[in-house]
């Protein structure tokens, strides 16, 4: 049995039971193995829930990407809506990828993305704090989309209008979350805007 087929296994019950109610005596039942056997593929529960992670996170890509020499905000609007449809398509996903820890798999793609930032007028420090700003942002949202369900209307309810007026309008208004998650995305691609350099390095 290969390491895959245990993530796969593993995702397939997180579908159905949720992150807290995933064990790996539930895993190993599936699997039709013994508990233990499972150290023999990953070190700790947290290792395999990093895999976990970065196979909810990098699923196969159906949409189509932005030309290669579109701009960095059309980039990164393509990748922040990708990663939100991932963990969103799964069960407790935004909760699993926030409590991953980051692995050597995932610093080649930031070590790519922080380098194109850099390309196109940032310096490296603002780059990182925008794509950890952009991730924290993303997993956010989509974990609190996961988990309003009717709470979110009923919170909303308990709004009284007549003494939160502005407060009670606003919410009642925003209540689609893909237009509510599309307008902090501006919002925050607009903030990183504002620390770009006047111009992209030159290049050697």
């Amino acid at each position: 049995m290969e390491r895959e087929t245990v993530v796969r296994a593993a995702i397939e019950l997180l579908d159905e039971v949720g992150l807290d109610g995933l064990s790996l005596r539930r895993l190993a039942t599936r699997l039709g193995i013994q508990a233990p056997t499972l150290y023999w593929y990953f070190k700790s529960k947290q290792e395999l829930l990093d895999q976990m992670a970065i196979a909810v996170m990098e699923p196969p890509e159906t949409r189509e990407a932005p030309d290669p020499g579109a701009p960095w905000d059309e980039w990164l609007s393509w990748m922040a809506r990708g990663m939100r449809a991932a963990v969103l398509a799964h069960r407790d996903g935004a909760l699993l990828a926030a409590r991953a820890r980051p692995t050597e798999q995932q610093w080649d793609a930031l070590e790519f993305i922080v380098s194109a930032l850099v390309a196109s007028g940032f310096s490296a420090d603002d780059a990182m704090r925008g794509i950890g700003a952009l991730t924290n942002y993303v997993l956010g949202t989509a974990l609190e989309e996961q988990q309003a369900g009717a709470d979110e209307a009923a919170v909303a309810g308990r709004i009284d209008p007549a003494r939160w007026p502005t407060l009670a309008a606003a919410v009642t208004r925003d209540t689609d979350h893909e237009q509510r998650f599309e307008h902090g995305l501006r919002m925050l691609l607009a903030g990183m805007r504002a620390t770009r350099t006047s111009e992209a390095p030159a290049r050697s």
